[in-house]
């Protein structure tokens, strides 16, 4: 049985070492760093398996996995809606090049995230009042290892944390996810799970419901949820992410196989 490992990339003229914590069923990260893909070294190494490729000395070519190398493509097309949004924009594309493992939980700086904005037929969106964070948000979480790109971690952490099982992303005309926002937010230490401040990279959905009266709050998860119209939203205290999203989301038509 794998045990979990510690990774510690050094970048070429990097002044900060990136350590992830690769657990034993993050299968998609244990091949990331040892098939060769990214420069590093290995703190710790489970029994059984040989690094492959590895530059202890520092990263001098990377050759981009396919999955990210298509999500950095995605990111980097998208419009920004503000300045705020193009820094985090950059900021997204910045931390894909450099970061070997930029879905795991295990990377302590920081890691991929998605979230979306739930709408229903009426064109009403859905805000949850987060537990921890104590303000209101959009439903959305980490990635699972499994996972091979933010979108599906935004479907489902939406379903989990709103109860809406028939939730549904918005696609473009060939079925790919429409990337709605791009966000970086700082996350604060959370002592129950010994996690120490990091950043959150989201990247953001629209993701529509046909059954808005099943919405149910997850007590984990949240302290209340509320259905608001694009008027209640400007009474609303919210940071400038989420305000933005909600307004684009507001603006984005439903697309053709969606009915109320």
């Amino acid at each position: 049985m794998l045990r979990t490992g510690v990774f510690r990339l050094h970048v070429k003229n990097a002044p900060v070492v990136t350590q992830v914590v690769v657990e034993p069923n993050d299968r998609r990260t244990w091949l990331l760093l040892l098939g060769g893909h990214c420069g590093g070294t290995l703190a710790h190494r489970p029994n059984g398996l040989k690094p492959n490729g590895l530059k202890p000395n520092g990263l001098k070519e990377t050759v981009m996995d396919p999955t990210l190398a298509g999500l950095f493509n995605l990111v980097a097309a998208h419009p920004a809606h503000d300045p705020g949004e193009a820094e985090s924009i950059a900021q997204v594309l910045a931390f894909l090049k450099a970061t070997p493992a930029p879905f795991s939980r295990g990377t302590l700086a920081g890691h991929i995230t998605g979230s979306a904005v739930v709408l229903d037929g009426t064109g009403r969106a859905l805000l949850l009042h987060h537990a921890r964070l104590d303000r209101w948000l959009q439903p959305g979480g980490h990635m699972e290892p499994l996972e091979s790109d933010p979108s599906e971690s935004a479907l489902r952490e939406a379903r989990e944390e709103s109860g809406l099982a028939d939730l549904i992303l918005d696609e473009d005309a060939s079925g790919v996810p429409l990337l709605l926002d791009v966000d970086v937010h700082p996350i604060p230490l959370n002592t129950k799970r010994a996690e120490p401040a990091h950043l959150h990279h989201d990247l953001c959905y629209v993701a529509r419901t046909a059954t808005p009266q099943l919405a149910a709050i997850d007590r984990e998860e949240s302290h209340a949820l509320r259905w608001v119209t694009p008027q209640e939203v400007a009474s609303l205290v919210l940071d400038d992410s989420t305000r933005r999203r909600l307004e684009k989301a507001f603006r984005s038509p439903p697309p053709r196989h969606f009915t109320r």
